[in-house]
């Protein structure tokens, strides 16, 4: 039992490690986010697999996209990132006990293991960097069994080995393996020659490198390979990538320095002799505790809250889930154009838009209801969400054919192209989307129902989704306005009384650019769209614009502004006298009382009264 214990108790540590790395991975960080964020798109297709198949490298690729399809599910997602996690660690293992004590190296293998999940806390982190540490780790594992064979043997499994990594899983992986074919080498000093090996594997480095280079003109990242490490597609990589990578090393060469140096000491071998051997209990029982303890720490630093929320928001938009949409903007800065834009799609689809849209602080003006006018690579599916909205579906896909030039891959850009296209009518440009989608094992399901829709015009009369867009489609075309969209919307609601989206996203536009007089002229619309009040926020514009304009005459129809809005204007009013229209000395008390008010906002939010201006990147 005594001899058990320590096998048992290593075992049991490696059972908590992995449940907790699950749990993890469930409950925090939730990888069908991951799969939200990164969009990514696996073909059961040769075409597909014969392009990854076309540069070093590919194949690392290939699988990682393979494996992402399980983030689309949240436990499928967890259990797997928990097996690559554990996968990584047992590799570790397997390696440094060719160096280190069976004690040190179950320590010392759950470092990769912590790195990783901090990694995979970062929402556009793929996959392929683990696969190219698992590459390399089995072929440096591999190495380690035959070093004993001769010289001859070895360069021929180094030149099989170095050739089919370099191919199948690119440079970075060849150049993790190198190091750790170098290492062992110079630790084992095997044959007298040893060095000639080492030497050899630089030479076929150097050639696959001059030979990719000749081979591929131009592309940079390919393979990731040494020459290219820390440009291109690692100028924005988190340092704990490098970390990843490198630890390994930096345990083996610590490794070769105490075995050089220390190893012939007495001392030094008596003081290990002690520590492991007679105090040996207590090493076993404190490294589980320091491990576990290292992964809670790990786990707590590694989450970043708001950066899963900012993922979170537009997943939960694209559900449709609009209350969880304003829940979790509490959380995030509605200064980012993306979120108020979230949350302005959620009030209108709650009924609330013109009612409560000022008790959140619109920020950026009309750049944050409508992102038309300044945009970048990041906001383009979100403009073709608010026109399919709308139902202006031919807007709308022409913004998810932006997105594409930008994500040519992602599969909610091409599910978007094909349903616009089925409402349109264009059937042979969608069916070309839906064969691709077809093939994910994710989006086929849906992809064939559609194409049997195509095929029999009775199915697709009954998708309540296309009668619904094309009910609200535009009847003649026109040319879009992407700097002063609200022209479009007025186009929208005025050929179609059942647009009530376009009406109001019109009126709150032309709240946000002070253009109060469309407000005016439009309000009568409130009776074609069958309003049982006036909203809010237009009875408060109105109230502003008769003052400003008291020979203006303003016919609302059978509606009428609500006594408990004039005397709300009545108070502001008095507030502003009383302090002799001094903005700064009122705001503490106007805000207090007032600042969910359409009011406020043109005193002291509006763009167009502080000037401020929009700095963002274009495509």
């Amino acid at each position: 039992m005594k001899r058990n214990f320590p096998c048992i108790l290593k075992y049991t540590a490696s059972g908590v490690f992995f449940i907790l790395t699950f749990v993890y991975c469930w409950h925090y960080l939730d990888p069908s986010l991951i799969y939200f964020k990164q969009q990514p798109l696996f073909l059961f297709d040769k075409l597909f697999f014969y392009k990854y198949t076309g540069y070093p490298g590919g194949i690392a690729e290939y699988l990682s996209l393979f494996i992402s399809q399980f983030f689309f599910s949240r436990v499928a997602g967890s259990i797997v990132l928990a097996i690559l996690v554990m996968a990584i660690v047992f590799l570790s293992y397997q390696l440094l006990s060719c160096y280190f004590s069976k004690d040190t190296s179950y320590f010392l293998q759950f470092l990769p293991g912590l790195l990783l999940i901090h990694l995979h806390s970062r929402y556009d982190y793929d996959l392929s960097a683990d696969l190219i540490v698992i590459a390399a780790l089995v072929s440096g594992i591999t190495y380690h069994k035959i070093i004993s064979r001769s010289p001859l043997f070895r360069s021929l499994f180094l030149v099989i080995t170095t050739c089919l990594l370099f191919w199948l899983f690119g440079g970075s992986a060849l150049l993790l393996y190198s190091i750790i074919v170098m290492l062992a080498e110079i630790y084992s000093k095997n044959h007298r020659f040893f060095w000639l090996l080492c030497f050899f594997q630089l030479f076929i480095c150097f050639l696959l490198a001059v030979t990719a280079f000749v081979a591929f003109p131009g592309v940079a990242r390919i393979a990731e390979f040494p020459i290219v490490f820390f440009t291109g597609w690692y100028k924005n990589a988190s340092v704990y990538l490098y970390v990843l990578y490198g630890i390994i090393p930096v345990f083996l060469i610590f490794r070769i320095i105490i075995h050089y140096t220390l190893d012939n000491q007495r001392f030094y071998q008596h003081f290990v002799t002690g520590l492991l051997h007679r105090r040996r209990f207590i090493v076993l029982l404190l490294i589980p505790c320091v491990i576990l303890g290292l992964l809670l720490a790990d786990c707590k630093l590694s989450f970043d809250r708001q950066a899963k929320d900012a993922v979170q928001i537009h997943a939960y938009a694209a559900k449709k889930d609009w209350n969880a949409v304003l829940e979790t903007a509490k959380s995030l800065p509605l200064t980012d154009r993306k979120v108020i834009f979230q949350v302005n799609r959620a009030l209108y689809h709650l009924n609330r838009l013109p009612d409560e849209s000022f008790s959140y602080p619109q920020y950026w003006g009309e750049n944050g209801l409508v992102l038309t006018a300044h945009y970048s690579r990041d906001v383009l599916m979100l403009c073709s969400d608010l026109y399919f909205d709308m139902g202006h579906c031919k807007e709308s896909l022409h913004w998810a054919y932006e997105a594409q030039t930008k994500s040519e891959q992602s599969p909610e850009v091409m599910e978007r192209i094909a349903l616009n296209n089925m409402i349109i009518g264009e059937y042979k440009a969608a069916e070309k989307f839906l064969y691709i989608l077809s093939k994910s094992p994710v989006y086929k399901k849906w992809a064939r129902h559609y194409v049997s829709c195509i095929k029999d015009e009775t199915l697709m009369e009954k998708e309540t989704l296309i009668r619904e867009k094309r009910k609200l489609m535009p009847r003649m075309d026109f040319f879009t306005n992407t700097q002063q969209p609200h022209h479009d919307m007025y186009i929208l609601f005025t050929e179609n009384n059942d647009n009530k989206m376009a009406f109001e996203y019109f009126m709150m536009y032309s709240m946000l650019i002070h253009d109060l007089s469309k407000v005016a002229v439009h309000i009568s619309y409130l009776d074609t769209l069958h309003y049982r009040k006036i909203p809010t926020h237009m009875e408060e514009a109105l109230l502003l614009f008769m003052t400003l304009n008291q020979e203006y005459r303003i016919t609302p129809g059978k509606l009428h502004i609500s006594e408990q809005t004039q005397r709300k204007f009545a108070a502001y009013s008095q507030i502003m006298m009383r302090y002799q229209k001094d903005m700064k000395a009122a705001q503490a008390e106007l805000y207090n009382q007032f600042g969910n008010t359409y009011w406020y906002y043109i005193h002291y939010i509006s763009p167009l009264t502080t000037k401020r201006k929009i700095h963002e990147k274009p495509i």
